[in-house]
C-alpha cells in the first residue's frame, strides 16, 4: 500500500472571518436598537407616531441587510459577472435607441412650442380647437426631421457592395512562393473592411436622424421667439439654418441615389448647421441691434420741400443701412448660410487679431494632380475619406476605398499603383521611369527590379501577364529593342549603383506592392452563401 500523501496545509485567510464578524456586528446592533426602542421614551414616541406599515418595512429592511451581508461574499463574483454582461447588453442596444429617443425629444420640443405660441394665434382659423396656422408652422418646422428620417431609411439599405467578394487570379498563387498566403491576407483584409462598412451604414442613419433633429429644433425655437417677440435675430438664425439644411439635403439625396452617402457626410452637415446658426446669431445680434441703436445708421428724414417724402417718412432712394429690419435679417441669414464654415474662420481670425493672437490657417492638403486620371472632383471625394495626400492614397487599404466609394476596383488600384511608386522611389525617379520606360506604377517598377537585380528563383515567369507591360518585357525577344533598352539603361546610369538602382532594389520585397497586385488582378464577384 502506498502511503497516504499529506494534504495541503490550510492557510490563514482573513476574508473568511469578515463575513461572520459583520453578521455578528449587525445582529448585536439590531438587538441593541430593538431594546432601545422598546424601553426608552424616544422609542415610545417612535412606536406611537409610526404606523404598522413603516414598522414592517423596517423589519424587512433589517432582514434584507443581514441576508445581503451573509450572501455578498458568495455572490460577489456572480454579481460582477452579471453586471458586466448587463453593461455589454446596454452598450449593444443603446445605438438602436438613438432615433426613437430623438423622435421623443422632438415631440416634446413641438409640444412645448405649441403651448408657448398658442397665445399668439388665438384669432386664426381653428379646427377642433387647434389653431391651423400654428399647426402648419410646427409641421413645417418638423419637416427636416421627417426628411432625414426618410433618408436614413434609404441609406441603411446601401449594402450592395457588401455582397461582393473577390476572385484572385490563379497565376498569382502558382507563380509566387508565398502567393497563397498573400491571397489569404487579402481576403482577410477584404472581410475586415466589409464589416467596418456595414457598421458605418448603420451609423449613417443615426447621424442623419441627429441632423434632422438639430434642424427642426433650431427652426422651432426660432419660430417660437419670432412669434412671441418679433425678434429679427431669430429670423436671421432660422433663415440661415433653413438654407444650410436645404443645401446639404440636396447633396445627401444626390449621394444616396448614387449609393455614395457616408456617416462622415451627415456629421459634417450637422457641424455646418451648428456653425451657421452660431454665426447668424452673432452677426444678427451685432448688426441688427446696432442698426436700432446707432442714429448714424437710421434712415434720414428729408427736409427739402422740392422732393416728396415716402410713406414711412424717408426720402426715396435713400433708405440708409440695408441691414435692418426683416430685410436685413434675411440678408444676414442668406449670406452666412452660403459662406458656411468659412464664416466661423472669419469670425475667429477677426477676434484673434483684436486680441493680438495669431489667426487660424487651414491646413494645406497635398496636391493629388500628379496622379493620372484623378480629377478635382475625385480628389474632393477622397478627401472625405481622409485621403488628402499621395501618401494617404498609397497606404489606405484598397478594400476600404472600394467599399466606401463608388469607384471601380481597377481604377482604385491604378491610382494607388502610381501613388506607391511616388512614395517608394520619389517623384523625380518616378518621372524618370515614366518618361524613359513608360512605367507608371509600382507594380511594373517592381517587375523591372526583379528582372534586373533579382535571382533566378525570384524572377517572375515570362508567361505571367503583367497589368502594364514595360519596354524591357517587349524587347526581350527582339535583339534591336533589347539593344536599345540596354543603351537607354546605360545612358540613364541604371547599370551602375545609382539612386534609381537603390530605389528599385527596395521594391523587390515590398509587401504593399504585392498586395496591391493581388487586388488589381482580381475580379469582384457576388458572394456565394
Amino acid at each position: 500500500m502506498t502511503p497516504e500523501q499529506p494534504g495541503p496545509k490550510a492557510k490563514f485567510n482573513p476574508l473568511r472571518w469578515i463575513e461572520p464578524s459583520l453578521n455578528g456586528l449587525v445582529t448585536v446592533a439590531l438587538i441593541i436598537l430593538t431594546w432601545f426602542l422598546a424601553t426608552s421614551e424616544t422609542g415610545q414616541g417612535f412606536r406611537e407616531n409610526l404606523g404598522w406599515p413603516v414598522k414592517v418595512g423596517l423589519a424587512l429592511l433589517a432582514g434584507l441587510l443581514i441576508l445581503a451581508i451573509t450572501h455578498w461574499f458568495n455572490l460577489r463574483a456572480k454579481v460582477e459577472e452579471q453586471w458586466l454582461a448587463l453593461a455589454k447588453t446596454v452598450g449593444t442596444i443603446a445605438p438602436s435607441l438613438v432615433k426613437p429617443a430623438l423622435l421623443v425629444l422632438l415631440s416634446a420640443v413641438l409640444f412645448t412650442a405649441y403651448h408657448v405660441m398658442k397665445g399668439s394665434f388665438e384669432s386664426g382659423a381653428k379646427l377642433g380647437g387647434v389653431s391651423m396656422p400654428l399647426l402648419g408652422m410646427l409641421c413645417l418646422s418638423a419637416t427636416p426631421a421627417l426628411l432625414t428620417l426618410g433618408v436614413s431609411l434609404l441609406v441603411e439599405r446601401r449594402m450592395a457592395r457588401g455582397d461582393f467578394a473577390f476572385e484572385a487570379n490563379p497565376s498569382l498563387i502558382a507563380g509566387r512562393k508565398h502567393g497563397a498566403q498573400l491571397v489569404e491576407h487579402a481576403r482577410a483584409n477584404w472581410e475586415y473592411e466589409r464589416e467596418i462598412m456595414e457598421g458605418s451604414i448603420h451609423r449613417m442613419g443615426r447621424h442623419a436622424a441627429i441632423l434632422g433633429f438639430l434642424a427642426s429644433s433650431i427652426l422651432v425655437t426660432c419660430a417660437a421667439i419670432w412669434t412671441s417677440d418679433n425678434d429679427y435675430v431669430a429670423l436671421s438664425v432660422g433663415t440661415a439654418a433653413t438654407i444650410s439644411f436645404t443645401l446639404h439635403l440636396g447633396q445627401i439625396f444626390f449621394r444616396s441615389a448614387s449609393n455614395d452617402a457616408t456617416a462622415r457626410m451627415m456629421a459634417r452637415a450637422s457641424r455646418t448647421l451648428l456653425i451657421v446658426s452660431i454665426c447668424a446669431l452673432f452677426f444678427g445680434a451685432l448688426l441688427l441691434e446696432a442698426s436700432k441703436e446707432s442714429p448714424l445708421m437710421a434712415p434720414q428724414t428729408v427736409t427739402r420741400t422740392d422732393r416728396p417724402l415716402a410713406a414711412n417718412g424717408t426720402a426715396p432712394g435713400n433708405t440708409g443701412n440695408p441691414l435692418q429690419g426683416r430685410t436685413g435679417a434675411l440678408l444676414i441669414g442668406v449670406a452666412v448660410a452660403l459662406i458656411g464654415e468659412r464664416m466661423l474662420r472669419i469670425v475667429t481670425n477677426r477676434a484673434a487679431s483684436m486680441l493680438g493672437l495669431e489667426g487660424f490657417a487651414p491646413p494645406q492638403s497635398a496636391d493629388l494632380k500628379v496622379i493620372d486620371g484623378l480629377s478635382e472632383e475625385d480628389a474632393s471625394r477622397l478627401a472625405e475619406e481622409r485621403i488628402d495626400s499621395v501618401h494617404a492614397l498609397a497606404f489606405t487599404p484598397t478594400a476600404r476605398i472600394f467599399f466606401n466609394t463608388v469607384y471601380g476596383l481597377p481604377r482604385i488600384c491604378d491610382w494607388q499603383d502610381q501613388a506607391l511608386l511616388i512614395e517608394r522611389v520619389g517623384r523625380t525617379n518616378a518621372l524618370l521611369l515614366r518618361e524613359q520606360f513608360f512605367i507608371r506604377g509600382a507594380i511594373s517598377a517592381r517587375r523591372l527590379a526583379l528582372q534586373k537585380f533579382g535571382p533566378e528563383e525570384m524572377k517572375p515567369p515570362e508567361k505571367l501577364p503583367s497589368p502594364e507591360p514595360t519596354p524591357v518585357d517587349a524587347g526581350m525577344k527582339d535583339p534591336d529593342k533589347a539593344a536599345g533598352n540596354k543603351a537607354a539603361m546605360e545612358w540613364l546610369g541604371l547599370d551602375k549603383e545609382s539612386h534609381l538602382d537603390r530605389a528599385l532594389r527596395s521594391l523587390m520585397d515590398d509587401e504593399n506592392i504585392e498586395m496591391l497586385e493581388i487586388f488589381w488582378r482580381s475580379v469582384p464577384v457576388l458572394k456565394v452563401e
